[in-house]
């Protein structure tokens, strides 16, 4: 669908996953070809300047980057306008021995110190952070789902 704004084009949010729960994201969030630059572009000034609610862009990573790299992806964001960014990076919990770790949430999933494959996960949901186990079961698939960013080397392709 077409914007009026700068003809930003956005994805329709209401097929696929992201149907079956409300989101606020300028994106489908179990979307893998986009990156979080092409993420930060969507939220950034031909957006935010015409809401009056202001735009979350919600970086859904798989791992907390190096501090250089937080600061290059920042920098971006203020180039591009993208005034309002969280990093989402969720934590891991073994339901067998309760260990907790934010490295494991790689396909398949398997405890580092058990090795059992019953994970659970803690990332923001509705502006928390909560254990994916605890969320309402349609918002479950929805969190389960999200695409998580491995950022490996870096360029914002600009």
């Amino acid at each position: 669908m077409k914007s009026n704004i700068k003809n930003i084009e956005f994805v329709n949010c209401n097929e696929g996953i992201s149907d079956i729960a409300y989101n606020s994201y300028f994106f489908r969030p179990e979307d893998t070809s986009l990156s979080i630059f092409e993420k930060m572009r969507m939220h950034g000034d031909g957006v935010v300047e015409s809401l009056d609610g202001g735009s979350a862009c919600h970086l859904n990573l798989e791992e907390h980057l190096s501090k250089e790299q937080y600061l290059k992806t920042l920098d971006y964001a203020a180039q591009v306008g993208c005034n309002y960014v969280t990093f989402n990076i969720p934590s891991s919990r073994c339901g067998n021995c309760e260990h907790q770790d934010i490295n494991y949430w790689h396909s398949p999933a398997r405890c580092p110190k058990c090795g059992s494959d019953n994970i659970d996960y803690c990332t923001r949901v509705v502006g928390y952070h909560r254990w994916i186990s605890s969320w309402q079961n349609k918002r479950q698939i929805e969190g389960r789902s999200r695409h998580n960013h491995k950022i490996e080397g870096f360029s914002s392709g600009e």
